[in-house]
């Protein structure tokens, strides 16, 4: 008899940066940015002189002004961050520029920094399983799908409208969703730390030479090329032909029969075929956009 579950250990080295918003920011009264780095702290830890005290009453009730206290008094406050991300050098010279002019409204929008999923008790960055299993999931749909004609609008809106069912009948719906068989732990750090970096998200159109005016984000991300950096647990359930000979309707309350055949190693072929391909084409058009290094094309 086959084991009921079956264990895996998952190993993940990003090839890409990699940003997994959670809807939080660097607050602009919680860092400082010097030599390179952000240096993060909480501020009400830190003992300040009686003329520093006074300062950061006058500077109370405006933010920027409440931020450029910070910067000028850093040596204070850096001693007490209990957390260091590299920046860009195009993080520091704004971070710089921005604190060293007049009031601007527009400022501290832009001292605003997105922050990656992290663990509470580590503050290291990690990867959902969620997102990992969305990814596989993606995948999958497309090797079950086959080859596809070429659509024509019109033919892709009514697909739109009708995916939901085409969905079903690739890999089941809630109860026969093939997918429920496999579960994700989420990623965290392989050796208890994860490397990051503060740096601009620009917008550039896919056309070579047509300009793009969204605006630019400043985001944490994952630093690409860490060898085995996160790693993670996967289970997949076995589903046994006895089992579905006991139950009613097995076609509507367990995983559709395709899954038997599914193992979480034909799930990783099928995810690299999908999403390498895609991720050597988007390298190739950043390289002609001068968007990254070329070496990255040798990836």
């Amino acid at each position: 008899m086959s084991d009921f579950l079956k264990h895996y250990q998952l190993v993940l080295t990003p090839l890409s940066p990699i940003h997994v918003g959670i809807g939080e920011d660097y607050e602009v009264t919680n860092y400082v940015i010097d030599d390179s780095f952000m240096y993060v702290f909480e501020p009400s830890r830190v003992a300040l002189t009686e003329q520093q005290r006074q300062s950061l009453k006058s500077s109370a009730t405006d933010l920027l002004e409440l931020q450029k206290f910070f910067k000028d008094n850093k040596d204070s406050f850096k001693p007490y961050a209990h957390h260091l991300v590299a920046v860009t050098s195009g993080i520091q010279q704004e971070y710089t520029k921005l604190l060293g002019q007049e009031k601007d409204n527009k400022a501290l929008s832009q001292l605003q920094i997105q922050r990656s999923a992290y663990e509470s008790h580590t503050l290291n960055n990690f990867i959902p399983g969620s997102a990992i299993k969305g990814m596989i999931r993606t995948a999958v749909l497309e090797a079950l799908s086959g080859n596809k004609p070429e659509l024509t609008l019109a033919q892709k809106a009514d697909l739109s409208r009708k995916y939901t069912n085409f969905e079903k009948g690739l890999i089941g719906s809630f109860s026969s969703d093939a997918m429920r068989a496999l579960k994700v732990s989420d990623l965290s750090a392989q050796n208890n730390f994860v490397a990051s970096n503060i740096q601009f998200a620009i917008n550039r159109k896919k056309n070579i030479g047509v300009p793009s005016h969204a605006p630019v984000v400043r985001i944490e991300s994952i630093v690409m090329g860490q060898y085995r950096a996160f790693t993670g647990t996967s289970v997949m359930q076995q589903f046994s032909y006895e089992l579905g000979q006991r139950v009613n309707k097995p076609l509507e309350v367990l995983p559709r029969t395709i899954a038997k055949n599914m193992d979480l190693s034909s799930m990783a072929k099928a995810t690299n075929l999908y999403h390498y391909s895609r991720f050597l084409e988007e390298m190739k058009l950043l390289v002609a956009l001068d968007c990254v290094d070329d070496n990255l094309s040798l990836i």
